[in-house]
C-alpha cells in the first residue's frame, strides 16, 4: 500500500482524476437551479436537440463518473505489485476518462 501512495506517477494520475471530478461536480452544484425541467443531453448540428432527460440525469452521469473513478483506482491499486505498466495504464485512463466526463458536463450545462 505505501510503494502504491509513494508512487508519484500514480499519485499524480489520481490527483488530476479527483481535480477534475471536483470541478464538474462544483459546476453541477452552481449551475443546479438553472437547469430546465427537461434537459438536452445531447444534440447534432444538423439535426438540433435529440434526447433530452431530467436534471437528476446529469447528476447521474457525475455519480458514474464517481463511480468509474474509484474502480480505476482500485484497480491500479490491485496490479501495482504484479504489473506496473497496466497500474499506470489504468491511471491515465483514468485521467483521460474524467476530462471527457468534465467536458461532457461543461457542454451539458452549457447548452442549458
Amino acid at each position: 500500500m505505501k510503494a502504491f501512495i509513494t508512487s508519484k506517477p500514480l499519485l499524480s494520475f489520481t490527483v488530476v482524476s479527483v481535480i477534475f471530478l471536483a470541478i464538474a461536480g462544483l459546476t453541477l452544484f452552481l449551475h443546479w437551479g438553472d437547469f430546465p425541467p427537461r434537459v438536452v443531453l445531447h444534440f447534432q448540428p444538423l439535426m438540433g436537440a435529440d434526447l433530452f432527460g431530467e436534471r437528476s440525469d446529469v447528476l447521474t452521469l457525475w455519480v458514474l463518473g464517481v463511480a468509474v473513478a474509484a474502480v480505476n483506482v482500485f484497480l491500479a491499486y490491485v496490479f501495482y505489485d504484479r504489473s506496473r505498466e497496466l497500474s499506470f495504464l489504468f491511471g491515465g485512463l483514468n485521467v483521460l476518462l474524467m476530462l471527457l466526463l468534465l467536458i461532457a458536463i461543461g457542454t451539458i450545462v452549457a447548452v442549458n
